[in-house]
Parts: structure tokens; C-alpha cells; sequence
């Protein structure tokens, strides 16, 4: 209720500034008329026009005209009006008029030049702010090692540089200012001009490039540019200049311990590629005589350590040529075969290597396949390795039972799954 009350009276206030000025010139008329003359009405009224609409504005300066006007009339009607108080009277409403017009542009004017003074001041205190941040900024990226320049585009004639810029070549910033890009740089006229294009299309760009120091040292640096058009200057583009030397030395170690890693891989897998075949070799001989001797007349306890001898034998090839398959693995060079594959062949094998491991423990292993596809293609020495280390694994982790190896048709898509189970 209040704030209305205020606002009611904010709007009313040059009518009761106009009507208060008037009021008190109205006395002081009442108070002097037995020693002023009839014409002298606007002597007492007219300064009350110009205090209202000096306080009021033009409406307060419009009613008290209006008012005044009225009263002068009023005064000089006591007697009789001449032709000359009339022309008077119309000069007193003009004048009034016009200085009520005078005070409301001086107010105007007077607000203009306040709101004016407070944009001033409110820009004023933005760019020192802006100034200050910009000192942050450019404090920040000299403490942080970061170069800074501003490039002609078309020239390539450096514009500003900062400190830290400048001493990342051993230059100053004087003698930098005098220089351009293709002074600094690996890049020639028609590489700038180049980068220049690229610059102007995407607007930013990110780089590394290679400067040369005034000393003819060669500094690696990464380069973000931008490009800024202004109306005002030439385009020009800001580049933050980053030192990456450590980082390329890093990178150099990195990709050196990489490459000496592949070497040491590669001979490794030589050296195993060359013991398995090494080692190969006399185990086929070993297995070969021991086949040999079986189909000669030998007594069941010799024909017994001979089947020994031949199973672990080819255990031990199984092993050689895994060992060679990682070599092959690590050396890019494994490949799977296609060719025609019997399942039934497979488990048999299987059954016949690992029977007597399964006996020692009076496991049972039997076999259990399913009606197959007859033509099957796959890479069978790999399918046979497969399914032996799951076998393998069945009997060391079985206690008693039977083993069963299952093979049957998942899919009529032509794959079969060869399973190990209890």
C-alpha cells in the first residue's frame, strides 16, 4: 500500500510543485497589492512559472502558466483592460510557455548527460576489467611458458609478441617486431601463404612447426592459431606458441623402447621358431625307432615302456608346436588351414593318446558323436589341440566317472562343435 501511495505521489508531484509555487506567488500578490501597480500581476507570477518548471518539468511549468494566466487576469480586472495589458498578457503566456519548452529540454538534457555519465563510468569500469583480466591472462600464460603472437596474415609480419615468445627463439620483442614468419621458421613464403588459405577456411587451426632460434638452433613448437577479421586493421591471426621439446624427446624414447621391444620380440620368437625346430628334429627320430622297435618281436614289458616312450614323446612334440605357434603368433605369421576335417577321426586320436592317462586315474573316456555333416572344412591339427587340452584338463580335474567326448550339430550352417565332458 505504501509503495503505491509513493508511486501516486512520484506522478502528482509536478502538479503540486506548480501548484505550491503558485500558491505562494499568490500571496505574496495578496500581501503587496496596495503597493504594486494592476500591471504588475506578472512580475509576481512570472518567476513562479520558471521555479515550476524548473523543479516540475513541463508540466509543472504548463500548469503553472495556465494558473498564473488565469490569476493575472483576474488582478487586472479589478480595474479595466487596456489594448496594451492584453499584449502583454499574450507576451506572458508565450514567455511562460517558452520557458517551461527551455526547462524541460534542460532537464532532458541534464537526464541524457546522466545516463550518458553512468554508461561512461559503467564502460569505464567494464574496460578495466577487461584490462585487468587481459593483464591475468597474459601474466598466466608468460608464467606458464606460453608464446604469443599476432601476425599479419597477408605479410606475415609479427604485430605483437610477448616476452615469453620472444626469448623462446633468444630474440627480443624489438627484434622480433621487425621480423616475419618466414624469418623464424622452417616454413617458406608459399608454405605460410598455404596454411594461410587453410586458416582463413577453418578459422583454427593446430599445428607444430619447427623455429629457428637466432642462434640457428632448432626448436620444435606447437602452434593454435586463429584468425580474427576486424574492419578496422588488416586480418590478422593470433598464434599460442607452446615449447615441445621435452615432449618430443619423450616421444623419441618412446618410440625408440618400442622398436627395441618389437627387436627383442622378434628375436624371441626366432629363437623359439629355431629350438622347436632344433629340438624337433631327434623327438621325430626318438618317436620314429620307438615305432620301429614296437613291430618287432619285443616282450610285452618292452612293448610296454616303448608305448610309453611314443606317448610321451608325442606330448612332448604337442608342446613343441605349441610353443612354435605362439613364435608364429607373435611373429604375425599363424595362420589356420582349410581343408576337409573327420570329427570322428579327431576324437579317436584324442581317445588314443589320453586313454591311458584316464585309466591310470580308473576313469572311463568314451566317445559319443552324433550323425555329422559329412564335408566339413576347418584346420583339424588346431581342432585336435583344441579339444586335447580340454580333455587333458577333464581328466586332471576328474576324481572318478566317465569322460565323454561329444561331438554334434549345432547349426545347420555347417558348424560342428566338438565338446569334452563328464
Amino acid at each position: 500500500m505504501s509503495q503505491q501511495i509513493n508511486i501516486l505521489l512520484l506522478k502528482l508531484k509536478p502538479y503540486l510543485v506548480a501548484l505550491s509555487i503558485v500558491a505562494t506567488a499568490s500571496a505574496i500578490r495578496v500581501l503587496l497589492f496596495a503597493d504594486l501597480g494592476r500591471g504588475t500581476a506578472y512580475i509576481t507570477y512570472y518567476p513562479s512559472v520558471v521555479i515550476a518548471a524548473f523543479f516540475g518539468g513541463l508540466e509543472a511549468g504548463l500548469l503553472a502558466t495556465v494558473i498564473s494566466a488565469l490569476l493575472c487576469f483576474y488582478w487586472i480586472q479589478q480595474g479595466y483592460m487596456s489594448h496594451a495589458e492584453s499584449m502583454a498578457m499574450g507576451v506572458f503566456v508565450f514567455s511562460c510557455l517558452l520557458m517551461s519548452s527551455l526547462a524541460e529540454a534542460l532537464k532532458r538534457a541534464e537526464r541524457r548527460a546522466n545516463r550518458a555519465t553512468a554508461v561512461q563510468s559503467a564502460l569505464l569500469a567494464e574496460l578495466k576489467e577487461s584490462s585487468h583480466k587481459l593483464s591475468m591472462t597474459q601474466f598466466a600464460m608468460e608464467r606458464a611458458g606460453i608464446g604469443i603472437h599476432w601476425v599479419a596474415i597477408d605479410s606475415g609480419q609479427f604485430i605483437y609478441v610477448n616476452e615469453v615468445a620472444a626469448k623462446m627463439i633468444d630474440y627480443s620483442v624489438e627484434e622480433m617486431l621487425k621480423l616475419t614468419v618466414a624469418d623464424i621458421s622452417t616454413f617458406s613464403a608459399e608454405d605460410f601463404q598455404q596454411s594461410a588459405i587453410a586458416l582463413r577456411q577453418q578459422g583454427r587451426m593446430q599445428i607444430e612447426a619447427t623455429l629457428k632460434a637466432k642462434g640457428g638452433r632448432l626448436i620444435p613448437a606447437e602452434l593454435i592459431l586463429y584468425d580474427l577479421k576486424d574492419q578496422d586493421r588488416d586480418e590478422i591471426f593470433v598464434s599460442f606458441v607452446s615449447d615441445i621439446s621435452e615432449r618430443k624427446k619423450v616421444e623419441l624414447a618412446l618410440r625408440q623402447a618400442k622398436e627395441d621391444a618389437e627387436a627383442a620380440n622378434r628375436a624371441k620368437s626366432e629363437f623359439l621358431a629355431n629350438m622347436s625346430h632344433e629340438i624337433r628334429t631327434p623327438l621325430n627320430a626318438i618317436t620314429g625307432m620307438a615305432h620301429v622297435l614296437l613291430r618287432s618281436s619285443v616282450t610285452p614289458i618292452q612293448a610296454d615302456q616303448l608305448v610309453k616312450i611314443t606317448t610321451a614323446g608325442q606330448h612332448l612334440l604337442e608342446l613343441i608346436n605349441a610353443i612354435l605357434d605362439l613364435s608364429k603368433i607373435e611373429a604375425g605369421k599363424f595362420a589356420i588351414e582349410e581343408t576337409d576335417v573327420r570329427v570322428g577321426s579327431i576324437t579317436a586320436n584324442v581317445v588314443s593318446i589320453l586313454n591311458e592317462r584316464a585309466l591310470h586315474k580308473n576313469l572311463a573316456l568314451k566317445i559319443d558323436n552324433g550323425p555329422l555333416p559329412e564335408h566339413l572344412i576347418g584346420d583339424p591339427a588346431r581342432l585336435q589341440q583344441a579339444l586335447l587340452n580340454y580333455a587333458t584338463n577333464a581328466i586332471k580335474f576328474t576324481e572318478a566317472g566317465t569322460i565323454t567326448l561329444r561331438a554334434e550339430l549345432v547349426e545347420d550352417a555347417a558348424t560342428a562343435s566338438c565338446c569334452a565332458s563328464k
